[in-house]
């Protein structure tokens, strides 16, 4: 299993970048997780959308989820000039109400798989087990694992620090961990995020192969991030960076 990330950035990206947006790939089969600001234009230069065999959305502020309307239109084209089959599965909560119906609408690109608790236990897609665990955050969001024959990946999406997170997280061959928040502004992280020292120990805790680092706040500078999060962690951490690859161990 593959990792590639199109976007690492939040509430809003560096000039060039994108907000929250990666590729989970297993031979053929590819899962967009996330759609931020900036994702569809980042997707195209490593895929020809029309591929993606399906969209997980972990919550619904507009850093993970605000190009959805520019694949719709996307996957509307495509369907009329006949160079896409088939609507594409889109997993998504069904609240805030407000911001679900946004995206309620988009019946005709999508198959809409609401998510509320309690979730499915897991869905099984082509190659891949997904499974869902409520976080800590504003809205409802989720957390993501999406296992496969050849790896473990599991996506904290946004959420203040959490037990059953660690739980969630036990033995993933990649941790793909928020850390929104430096040590100095850890008061704002109980707002539902996770700081840099917070996501170093939750690797350590769930005793993780790999860890990447990502939705920064594009002021930071991500030298201290990184810093902050190693020492919790009490080996290297990786960031995040829009265009690499990470393989998942196995």
């Amino acid at each position: 299993m593959q990792v590639t990330v199109l976007g690492c950035w939040a509430p809003y990206p560096r000039a060039g970048g994108a907000c929250s947006g990666y590729l989970i790939r297993e031979g053929e089969w590819t899962l967009l997780l996330e759609c931020g600001h900036g994702v569809m234009s980042k997707l195209q230069e490593k895929m020809d959308f029309r591929r993606l065999n399906g969209v997980i959305i972990s919550h619904l502020h507009a850093d993970h989820s605000s190009d959805l309307p520019a694949l719709h239109y996307a996957l509307a084209g495509s369907l009329m000039d006949g160079s896409r089959t088939g609507k594409m599965p889109l997993y998504l909560p069904s609240q805030p109400e407000d911001l679900f119906a946004r995206f309620a609408g988009y019946t005709n690109t999508f198959e809409l798989k609401p998510l509320e608790p309690p979730v499915p236990p897991q869905v099984n897609t082509g190659p891949f087990c997904l499974q869902w665990m409520l976080t800590v955050h504003k809205i409802p969001a989720f957390a993501v694992k999406i296992s496969s024959a050849t790896g473990k990946v599991v996506f904290s999406s946004d959420t203040a620090w959490s037990l059953d997170l660690v739980d969630f997280s036990s033995g993933a061959g990649l941790l793909l961990c928020e850390a929104s928040v430096a040590d100095q502004h850890r008061e704002y992280a109980a707002t539902g995020h996770l700081t840099s020292r917070e996501a170093g120990r939750l690797a350590r805790e769930a005793r993780v192969s790999r860890c990447v680092l990502t939705h920064f706040w594009p002021e930071y500078d991500l030298a201290l991030i990184r810093r902050e999060a190693e020492a919790e962690y009490g080996s290297s951490l990786e960031l995040a960076q829009a265009g690499l690859t990470y393989h998942v161990p196995g």
